[in-house]
C-alpha cells in the first residue's frame, strides 16, 4: 500500500472553524477520533508545518495537508561491520554508512538504525551523539561523537562551515558546463513537508560546487564530484532536481524507485579533531551500485581555486598528522 496525500485550501467559509472540524466536514472519510490520531501520529501539517492542536483555528487561504503513510515494513537489525568503521577513538567513531540504514533514531524507534547498531558495539549506555546527517539513502561518512565535548566541538564546526564536505553523485543527463557552482534559495515545500524546493525569492542560501568526472553516454548519466559549501536539507537533490539532472535512483525527487538505491554518497569529510586538534580526512568507498573506483579522484585538481575555502584552520598540535583513512579499515566489506 502506498502512501497518500490529501490536501485542503482553506477558504471563507471555514474561517474561525477548528482544524479538525474542517477536515472532519471536508474528508468525509475520516472520524473525529481518527483525525486525532493523525495529527498524534504527526501526519497533518498547515502551510507545511507539522500541527500537534486539533482545536486549531484555520484562516482563509491556509493549506492543510494530510499524509496517510504506508504500513511501515518490518525494520531489519543493523549491525554494524569492522569494515564499516574508517576511524575509532575514544572520542568519536566514523562509519561509512551503507544506504538505507537511518542516521539517527526515527519515529520508528531505534531498530535498523546506525544507533542500534553502535548501541550494540560499544553499549546502550555509552555517550553516542551524531553531529551531522545523511539522507536514508545516501551512503558514505558519517561522524559520531562519543564525548560531549567532543560534540561541541564537532558541531561548532559544522555551524562555522570548517568543515570540507565532498560527495559523490550519478545524476541524469550531460551536466553543462564540465565545472561550476550553484546557488540557490532553498525553503521547505508548502505542499509536501518531506521535500524542500528552490524558489526565486525566498529561503536559505544554498551553494554547491560540483565537477563532472565522467559521462555515460549509454545510460545517458553524468558522475559528479561534488563539494558543499552549505549546508541544507536535500541540498544536493533539490539543487540537481532544479537544474533537470536529478540524482539516480532519487524516489522523492526524481523518478527513482524506492526498491532502487539512490546514487548520492559522501564521499569525504576533513576536520579538526576534538582532542588533538590533529587534521583529519576520511573517505569513504562508494558502494558497489555505483560500478565506479573513486580511488584515482583528486579534489584539490577538481576545485584547484576554491578547495582552501572550507578546510580546517590549521591545527595547533601535529600539524603534519593527516588521518586519510587509507588503511585496512577501508577495505571492502
Amino acid at each position: 500500500m502506498a502512501s497518500k496525500k490529501l490536501y485542503l485550501q482553506i477558504t471563507g467559509k471555514h474561517a474561525g472553524l477548528e482544524l479538525s472540524s474542517v477536515i472532519e466536514s471536508h474528508f468525509k472519510r475520516f472520524s473525529l477520533e481518527e483525525i486525532r490520531e493523525l495529527i498524534q501520529n504527526g501526519s497533518i501539517f498547515l502551510d507545511g508545518k507539522r500541527i500537534d492542536n486539533p482545536t486549531l483555528i484555520v484562516r482563509p487561504g491556509q493549506l492543510v495537508g494530510i499524509y496517510q503513510a504506508a504500513p511501515s515494513p518490518v525494520m531489519k537489525s543493523y549491525e554494524i561491520r569492522n569494515c564499516d568503521i574508517l576511524m575509532e577513538d575514544r572520542y568519536l567513531i566514523a562509519l561509512n554508512k551503507p544506504p538505507g540504514i537511518a542516521s539517527d533514531t526515527t519515529r520508528f524507534g531505534k531498530r535498523g538504525t546506525v544507533i542500534e547498531g553502535l548501541e550494540k558495539r560499544l553499549g546502550s549506555r555509552r555517550y553516542i551523539q551524531p553531529v551531522h546527517r545523511l539522507d536514508k539513502q545516501t551512503s558514505g561518512v558519517l561522524l559520531i561523537s562519543l564525548k560531549p565535548l567532543a560534540t561541541k566541538k564537532l558541531m561548532a564546526q559544522f555551524q562555522e562551515r570548517r568543515i570540507e564536505k565532498m560527495y559523490i553523485a550519478l545524476v541524469t543527463g550531460f551536466i553543462r558546463p564540465e565545472s561550476g557552482v550553484l546557488r540557490h534559495l532553498i525553503r521547505k515545500d508548502p505542499r509536501d513537508p518531506r521535500k524542500q524546493m528552490v524558489h526565486p525569492l525566498t529561503g536559505k542560501e544554498a551553494v554547491t560546487r560540483y565537477k563532472r568526472l565522467q559521462y555515460d553516454a549509454d545510460e545517458n548519466r553524468s558522475l559528479l564530484l561534488i563539494r558543499l559549501e552549505t549546508g541544507r536539507t536535500h541540498q544536493i537533490r533539490v539543487q540537481m532536481h532544479a537544474m533537470g539532472h536529478p540524482v539516480v535512483g532519487d524516489h522523492l525527487y526524481g523518478d527513482g524507485k524506492p526498491s532502487r538505491p539512490m546514487l548520492l554518497h559522501a564521499y569525504s569529510l576533513h576536520f579538526v579533531h576534538p582532542h588533538t586538534s590533529a587534521s583529519v580526512r576520511l573517505t569513504a568507498p562508494l558502494p558497489s551500485s555505483f560500478h565506479f573506483s573513486a580511488e584515482e579522484i583528486n579534489p584539490e585538481e577538481c576545485f584547484p581555486l576554491e578547495y582552501s575555502g572550507e578546510r580546517p584552520a590549521s591545527p595547533p598540535q601535529n600539524p603534519m598528522k593527516n588521518i586519510t583513512g587509507d588503511d585496512d579499515s577501508l577495505k571492502k566489506c
